[in-house]
């Protein structure tokens, strides 16, 4: 085994960044995603994959300030998270503002406080109506204003 108190001093570049990185979809809750859908874990069941729904997750939607300040305190300069599409875009076209504006609010808070924002838009997981159209697997599922 690796034991890194065995190590010589290890020095990073000076613009060197240590970071976190989460998913929307694993962290925030409330399950808005296909991977929550009743349809995704009726297949899971049916298959024996094992899998758990992300439920309530860590709640990092209604406790984002908590995550800041965790951030903050190990002193990282960059912070990865994934915009969760699915709570922003409800059905086709349909956008919920509110959802919108909160993570408009989260990408100011960890800009003024000094993280760099590396923001993903798709993290695995979309939008339950996107999935019913083929997700990525067809062109019907790219092609969202198609009819056909």
């Amino acid at each position: 085994m690796i034991d890194p108190f065995n190590y010589k001093e290890i020095e990073f570049p000076k613009k060197f960044m240590f970071g976190a990185a989460t998913a929307g979809a694993q962290i925030e809750g409330n399950g808005h995603s296909h991977f929550d859908s009743p349809d995704y874990i009726e297949q899971k069941r049916k298959t024996g994959e094992p899998f758990t729904p992300a439920g309530m997750a860590a709640d990092s939607w209604h406790h984002f300030d908590d995550d800041l300040a965790l951030l903050t305190h190990m002193n990282l300069g960059l912070y990865r998270m994934s915009i969760e599409w699915s709570r922003i875009e409800v059905s086709p076209g349909k956008y919920d503002q509110v959802a919108v504006e909160k993570y408009v609010d989260e990408l100011n808070k960890l800009k003024k406080a000094g993280l760099k924002i590396c923001l993903t838009l798709h993290h695995f997981a979309h939008p339950v109506w996107f999935e019913e159209k083929g997700a990525f697997k067809t062109a019907n599922g790219w092609c969202l204003s198609c009819d056909a």
